[in-house]
């Protein structure tokens, strides 16, 4: 089957929006379709993401806890899947349990903390949204501690990706080396990035995404 227009659906981390996608954006054509899923932390969600046509050339991306929130149908129409610091079982089970408790009498704090993690070692420049699911956040955050992601569910011939920051402070890289295990593929790192390199890095990040959609388009 000919494919035609390279379409791109994005899943976004935990206590991340769309928005997280928006400088990366700016580095890839217009002439692909990107969309975006967000789960609702900071204000209306879009969950109900689909390919537009199976006769499109359909990307998934996945940033970090992003993966575990795909719903198996898209898994099954897509052509590629890109990961982005993504894992299969996050642990830090005592860490997950301290943010819980904390998040709970300052929401604010530790999302910042957060966001300073994920863009370390660039400065952060996010900031708390004045409207935010505070229950939301806190009961995937929760999930994010327990959630364990079957990665049978990916086809044996998808075509896959897996990008990491080398200054990740979220994810441990033996999670990410027991992704790549499991999938049987190798692992692209990107220079002086952290865990949000797909904001502090995007004209990198871009280029790798562009170099997987031409191997599957020649």
């Amino acid at each position: 089957m000919k494919k035609h227009q390279v379409e791109i659906i994005a899943f976004h981390g935990w206590a991340h929006d769309a928005h997280c996608w928006d400088s990366l954006q700016l580095y890839l054509p217009d002439t692909i379709h990107f969309s975006s899923w967000d789960r609702g932390y900071f204000g209306s969600s879009n969950l109900n993401v689909e390919f537009s046509s199976e006769n499109n050339l359909n990307i998934l991306i996945a940033h970090s806890f992003g993966l575990h929130f795909i719903p198996d149908h898209l898994i099954q129409k897509a052509d590629g899947l890109i990961l982005c610091g993504s894992f299969l079982h996050f642990g830090k089970e005592k860490v997950i349990q301290r943010m819980c408790s904390s998040i709970k009498s300052n929401t604010g704090y530790v999302l910042s903390q957060f966001h300073a993690n994920c863009a370390y070692p660039a400065q952060s420049e996010w900031r708390m949204p004045r409207t935010f699911s505070g229950s939301l956040i806190l009961s995937d955050l929760e999930s994010l501690g327990i959630s364990r992601f079957d990665h049978t569910k990916i086809k044996d011939n998808l075509p896959l990706l897996l990008l990491t920051g080398d200054s990740d402070r979220i994810v441990d890289k033996e999670n990410i080396l027991n992704l790549a295990k499991l999938l049987y593929m190798d692992i692209v790192t990107i220079p002086k990035a952290g865990h949000g390199f797909i904001y502090t890095k995007p004209e990198k990040t871009a280029s790798h995404i562009l170099k997987f959609i031409q191997l599957l388009t020649t």
